[in-house]
């Protein structure tokens, strides 16, 4: 089976969502009903904005503003008329990149500013009021209706929110590629956002305007994509093209058998990460303004996934359920781990550790070895049950860790993120692993990517990019 095929069929994790203290039966029962009741139901709801930082009223078209039980992030019933009055009216921003506007802010995936957690309703109350039952308690997955922006269920017992992160918003949504985002490049100052999809295409975007500006058919799969000192590199089926973004100049690299699944650009040289086990290496000829060939890498017994470096050592991953550890300056395999349980998915190197990511659910930390010459010991493991207060043991498979990427919040902060296959990327405080909140997709995020001043990226199966920021 192949990488696409272990993420969406057996060795992704299970999708949680039961109740407190419901058996996974119960829970999967339970989220059956709330998904069909989301789709079947014949409420249907409209946005009017309030105006209280980003603060949204779901009211039942026909009725008043004040009528019915509405539904606020925060979880207070709020009568429109009463909060306008109150608040005034007036645009979102739109946030900004460098300046200016990355377009307007979403809600319920389609129109309207972002939104951060709805965390309940008061209750079913009458014509006047609202707020009179118990506030439910909701669950963690989001819905994935009002995500699409076709939630007909007025009283919903899912999410409604793109995020539960009280300090992050969703400023808008890249739409165009037609199958999952595979990899996403921000170049350092650049005013343009490269996206790469299974579709067979590279699509640029106006970071000023959110607009797509270009669409390049690449031929195949694009499996990597990666930006560097002007250079843009991609990975396709047996394939690594360069791409001048100056001038526009275009050569390819042979060499890769199969699919590219990561690209890697350290101290002039570039690797590749193949789906038939070899990282393939080439280094830049000043002379000939190349890329030449130098080195495979061999030793891995399945797919190399992902790839990290740093100052002497090189990092991979594998389907083979390992980390392999390569000397820089000779090439050789000085180390081998049997990391996971399952595919390494992501490999990021913070500080003195390594961090690593799985199907199997776990995110691990390791350290440098007493030992040394590059060897690594484990130090710390998070898995999906720590997110859920659980201890581990469930009928259910875990939530399988797709990407990592380390991002920094407007003090400072360093957050890792995280994607699992329960379509959400969770934000994790490094060290300590507290976790911040949620950024929630429609389908489950396959690439991540970091920006200036906050921002953020995620690619996700649906060929859909979202934008976040951090906030104060």
């Amino acid at each position: 089976m192949d990488l696409d095929g272990m993420i969406s069929g057996g060795g992704r994790g299970g999708r949680g969502g039961g109740g407190r203290g419901a058996t996974a039966e119960e829970g999967a029962e339970a989220e059956a009903e709330g998904e069909e009741a989301c789709a079947d139901s014949g409420w249907r709801v409209t946005v009017e904005k309030v105006t209280i930082a980003n603060i949204y009223i779901l009211i039942p078209l026909g009725a008043g503003a004040g009528a019915g039980s509405a539904e606020v992030a925060g979880g207070s019933a709020v009568e429109g008329e009463e909060a306008e009055a109150e608040t005034g009216a007036g645009e979102g921003d739109g946030g900004s990149f460098g300046g200016e506007r990355w377009g307007r802010q979403r809600v319920g995936g389609r129109s309207g500013e972002g939104v951060r957690a709805r965390l309940g309703d008061g209750g079913g109350g009458g014509g006047g009021g609202g707020g009179g039952g118990e506030r439910r308690i909701p669950r963690r997955k989001a819905c994935k209706f009002w995500l699409g922006g076709s939630c007909n269920r007025h009283n919903c017992n899912f999410l409604h929110a793109h995020t539960t992160a009280a300090d992050v918003e969703m400023m808008t949504e890249l739409t165009g590629h037609e199958k999952v985002v595979r990899a996403i490049a921000l170049p350092e100052s650049s005013s343009q956002l490269y996206t790469g999809s299974q579709d067979g295409t590279i699509r640029v975007w106006d970071c000023t305007t959110g607009q797509c500006v270009s669409v390049a058919a690449m031929g195949g799969d694009v499996g990597a994509l990666i930006t560097n000192s002007g250079w843009l590199f991609v990975g396709l089926p047996n394939l690594v093209k360069t791409w001048v973004l100056a001038s526009g100049v275009q050569s390819d690299l042979p060499g890769p058998t199969g699919s590219v699944h990561q690209l890697l650009l350290h101290n002039g040289m570039l690797f590749a990460a193949c789906s038939d086990g070899k990282i393939l290496c080439w280094k830049f000829n000043p002379a000939s303004q190349q890329f030449e060939p130098v080195a495979s890498l061999t030793g891995h017994t399945a797919a190399v996934v992902c790839l990290e470096a740093t100052a002497t050592h090189l990092f991979s991953g594998s389907m083979d359920k390992s980390i392999r550890i390569w000397d820089l300056s000779t090439g050789a395999c000085v180390h081998t781990v049997l990391a996971h349980d399952h595919v390494v998915m992501a490999l990021v190197a913070w500080h003195t550790h390594l961090l690593s990511c799985s199907l199997d659910g776990t995110v691990k930390v390791w350290a440098p070895s007493a030992a040394g010459g590059g060897a690594i010991d484990l130090a710390f493991t998070h898995t999906d049950a720590d997110d859920k207060g659980g201890s581990g043991q469930s009928d259910r498979e875990p939530d399988g860790a797709l990407a990592m990427r380390v991002s920094t919040d407007l003090a400072g902060n360093q957050v890792l993120m995280v994607a699992y296959s329960d379509n959400s990327v969770r934000l994790y405080d490094l060290p300590s692993f507290t976790e911040r909140g949620a950024l929630f997709t429609v389908q489950e995020v396959r690439s991540l990517c970091v920006g200036p001043s906050g921002l953020m990226f995620t690619g996700d199966s649906a060929g859909t990019v979202k934008v976040w920021r951090w906030t104060q």
